[in-house]
């Protein structure tokens, strides 16, 4: 799993997400790559994972300097599989979770 961390509460934070999954977690800075082009940081996501099959996004998923591009756009450099995980919205949803 790859989170691009950017310093901000997030929905899950960091010392949570490894609770969730058996799975490694790589943390890259937004700062490292907010301003990379699209391509540039398809090609590094790519390189890090050579034997990539599938890449799972949020419906609102966007990349590349100034979020010029979407998890639609991903397909561009990617020939493996993408999905694209649409919104999810809970009414009274209890804010106090217990991981």
């Amino acid at each position: 799993m790859v989170v691009i961390a950017n310093g901000k509460s997030d929905l899950t934070p960091g010392n949570c997400r490894e609770k969730l999954t058996h799975h490694k977690i790589f943390y890259i800075p937004l700062l490292d790559v907010k301003h990379y082009t699209p391509e540039r940081f398809m090609k590094m996501i790519l390189e890090m994972f050579p034997k990539l099959k599938t890449i799972v996004v949020g419906y609102d998923f966007c990349f590349g300097k100034g979020r010029s591009a979407c998890g639609a756009d991903i397909q561009k450099w990617f020939l493996g599989s993408v999905k694209i995980v649409e919104e999810v919205i809970m009414e009274n949803w209890n804010t106090e979770l217990s991981l």
